[in-house]
């Protein structure tokens, strides 16, 4: 039986059924709300990765589920303060998010145990994933981020008040993103016309010049019976239309549909555009209000690529949410010729993949001292001209003395704000091919050539170099606060990231570097 929390926690029962509470909660779930909250207003959840700021003010995918089991001291109504006893299976997305830890499109049984009847690969591991796939997109330089539990999860939550911290043992495999504008392969559709060609595997479709495809169909795919039908694949209906750029000649397969119809119900009914899973079934798990909106969405069944792999094992990431107060400060020495200043994170000596504040965090896993940079960006506090970082008020900070950031103007995040860097147009220009389409010469958004005025031509566009944003940047100590709410809990986490091992993605936010990440929930008790 489920039940949303009230004001106070006390009269959970009396309040939905007109009873007093007679046994504790069993779980909690909860559920991210990232973009836009379903009353229309902007929520509190946001990302910032990275000390030079451009990292700054992303999102994280909305919508996904995550129930934690509760074993509570005290008899109801209050509860006490219960234990956070692990993930439990309380919601329609624990079966979507337990899967192989070699690979995540395939389900398994039982987290962190062996399961070789369905991880047939590897370490043969069944683990749970922490939702699906994350995009980011920062400075021009695109990562699609998959996160697992290495063990079970473990923390404390109040029934009457919800307030909670939960402790995550996070490994975090960081790849390279597809594109500027689509950082993770997403659950699309497919072009509704039928090329008529015939195919075993993916590679018998390479004649449909221009498309994203795939063999969709073949029963026995390799056996070089060419059962399977090529298809395109897309995410809108510009995806089904492709202009040879030196005839000018133009395929038109139709209009993108067959998407998922229903998220999270376990039918895989959509199709992964690009990714390890290109072409695949999916059901979409959740949504990106930047980088996959519905229809699509992005799902673990359209996992990125191993090989665009540039976090190694992944990132070890020792993380406490909370609804109370949490703080970082700036103790350790920057990187030559800066050492005299100090920063807030560096990288365990003994362990590359081990962001750190103080030496404290190394010893305890046995990874040596914090005083490496891991071969990644020259750390700084901050990238502000005169090195100051003014308080906003609010806890966030700002370079008042500049450098700002300058964006194109026709591809902003669903907040309104850049995230295509530029210096001049011509940046624009050069990352047109990778932006939403729009009539040439009004901007309209548009899927055809026939949805401009005669003679204009739909084409992806990324506007012009207009936006000016003052930069962001980290206050010392670095603080978040959460709230506590039964219905609505905002936690708050802050934590130190370690490089990647591209140079690009390092300069692009600044790793290693604090990362501060705030998450506004819809929560219901279960009993």
């Amino acid at each position: 039986m489920l039940a949303n929390g009230d004001a106070d926690g006390l009269t959970i029962f009396k309040e939905h059924y007109g009873l007093d509470p007679t046994i504790c909660p069993s779980s909690v779930t909860n559920i991210t709300l990232a973009g836009t909250a379903p009353d229309g207003s902007t929520t509190a959840t946001r990302s910032e990765a990275g000390w030079n700021g451009l990292g700054h003010g992303q999102d994280i995918v909305d919508r996904f589920a995550t129930s934690l089991g509760l074993s509570c001291p005290d008899p109801p109504p209050s509860c006490g303060t219960c234990s956070v006893t692990g993930v439990v299976d309380a919601d329609p997305q624990y079966d979507a998010f337990t899967r192989c830890l070699d690979d995540p499109a395939i389900n398994c049984t039982t987290p962190f145990t062996t399961d070789p009847a369905n991880c047939t690969g590897g370490a043969q591991q069944c683990t749970y994933y922490l939702g699906p796939p994350l995009p980011l997109s920062a400075s021009n330089t695109p990562v699609c981020v998959v996160s697992r539990l290495a063990s079970d999860v473990t923390g404390t939550y109040e029934v009457g008040t919800g307030a909670a911290t939960v402790n995550y043992d996070q490994r975090s495999i960081v790849h390279l993103g597809e594109s500027a504008t689509m950082p993770c392969p997403v659950c699309g559709g497919l072009c509704s016309v039928d090329p008529g060609l015939s195919c075993d595997v993916d590679a018998d479709c390479i004649s449909l010049t221009g498309f994203t495809r795939a063999c969709i169909g073949d029963p026995n795919p390799g056996d070089s019976v060419k059962e399977g039908a090529c298809r395109a694949l897309c995410r809108t209906d510009f995806d089904c239309r492709y202009e040879d750029p030196s005839t000018h000649v133009v395929t038109n397969l139709g209009t993108c549909g067959d998407y998922d119809s229903t998220p999270n119900d376990g039918l895989a009914e959509g199709r992964c555009y690009a990714g390890a899973n290109n072409g695949g079934a999916c059901d979409v798990e959740a949504f990106d209000a930047t980088f996959a909106r519905p229809p699509t969405g992005v799902s673990l069944e359209c996992p990125p690529d191993k090989g665009k792999n540039i976090s190694g094992g992944g990132f070890i990431l020792d993380l406490a949410l909370t609804t109370g107060t949490t703080s970082m400060p700036f103790n350790l020495p920057c990187d030559f010729p800066n050492q005299s200043l100090n920063c807030a994170c560096a990288v365990c000596s003994g362990n590359g993949n081990v962001g750190c504040n103080s030496d404290a965090e190394c010893a305890a896993i046995g990874a040596g001292t914090c005083s490496s940079n891991g071969g990644g960006a020259a750390r700084l506090p901050n990238a502000c001209g005169d090195g100051n970082c003014s308080d906003n008020g609010d806890g966030t900070g700002t370079c008042l003395a500049g450098p700002a950031i300058q964006y194109c103007d026709g591809q902003l995040r669903a907040n309104g704000e850049g995230f295509l860097t530029c210096a001049v147009d011509g940046d624009c220009r050069a990352l047109d091919s990778v932006c939403d389409p729009r009539c040439t010469d009004d901007g309209t958004p548009c899927a055809s050539n026939a949805d401009c005025n005669t003679g204009i031509e739909c084409t992806g566009f990324c506007g012009n170099c207009t936006i000016t944003a003052p930069r962001p940047c980290f206050l010392d100590p670095i603080t978040a606060t959460g709230t506590p709410d039964p219905d609505h809990p905002i936690m708050v986490t802050t934590f130190c990231v370690p490089p990647t091992s591209s140079s690009g993605v390092n300069s692009g936010s600044g790793l290693p570097g604090p990362s501060r990440v705030t998450i506004e929930m819809e929560s219901s008790l279960n009993y």
